[in-house]
């Protein structure tokens, strides 16, 4: 899209001169707080897409963004930016029944979306930077959001007649991609967090052959990953 198209040129330095950043995010915003589902869920479904396509550099400058304006007020709907309850205000207009079934998929979308956005940049990299020299609690750590991730993705569970709206089937299918399936040179979430638990388990496997003591914090965390 134009959005994602506009992002991936942005030059760094205008930053300084206007805050790009912000003007995104609350563009964005005010699609997610309409009312009509189907605006809400296309707003998502660009949020992810603007997530999956930034470079860490320009992941920071977005997440410093966000995390300031969820303390912040949104003119329009006198909520916070990025505020749950206000993205799923939304009603049936007839053309599109919103039900149960849609409220569910829009939560567990945005949930997704978010937590994604706030832990990794587009390809993951902050994954790719830990190799095996590196500190383990922070490989660790790192590890673990991955693998929450992954399971706010699997929760994207809906219903073939859901299925049959175009804008859920897109939403459903990036999350599908963006965590699972590699193409064109990207590698999937799952497979960057399959080879960096590999080497979490090498190096901690070599340190203790060396002598050294994990503590019983880091195993049980270990264990969990594996399971």
């Amino acid at each position: 899209s134009r959005l994602i198209e506009t992002i991936q040129v942005f030059p760094r330095t205008s930053a300084y001169n206007s805050d790009y950043y912000f003007m995104m995010l609350h563009k964005l915003w005010s699609r997610m707080a309409e009312h009509d589902w189907r605006t809400v869920a296309k707003s998502l479904f660009i949020f992810h897409r603007m997530a999956v396509s930034v470079d860490p550099s320009l992941h920071l400058e977005f997440v410093q963004r966000f995390n300031r304006m969820q303390r912040l007020t949104h003119k329009k709907t006198k909520a916070t930016y990025y505020n749950l309850e206000t993205l799923l205000t939304v009603r049936d207009d007839g053309a599109a029944p919103f039900g149960p079934g849609t409220a569910k998929f829009l939560r567990a979308y945005a949930v997704f979306c978010f937590e994604r956005f706030l832990s990794f940049s587009g390809r993951f990299e902050e994954l790719d930077s830990l190799d095996e020299g590196a500190d383990l609690r922070k490989l660790l750590g790192q590890l673990k959001q991955a693998r929450r991730v992954l399971e706010k993705s699997v929760q994207l569970k809906t219903s073939k007649s859901l299925l049959r709206h175009e804008v859920v089937a897109q939403c459903s299918a990036l999350a599908m991609a963006d965590c699972f399936v590699a193409e064109r040179g990207r590698r999937s979430l799952w497979e960057v967090f399959g080879e960096r638990l590999g080497a979490l388990l090498s190096a901690q496997r070599t340190e203790a052959e060396r002598g050294g003591r994990l503590a019983p914090s880091d195993i049980e965390a270990t264990s969990r990953l594996v399971e």
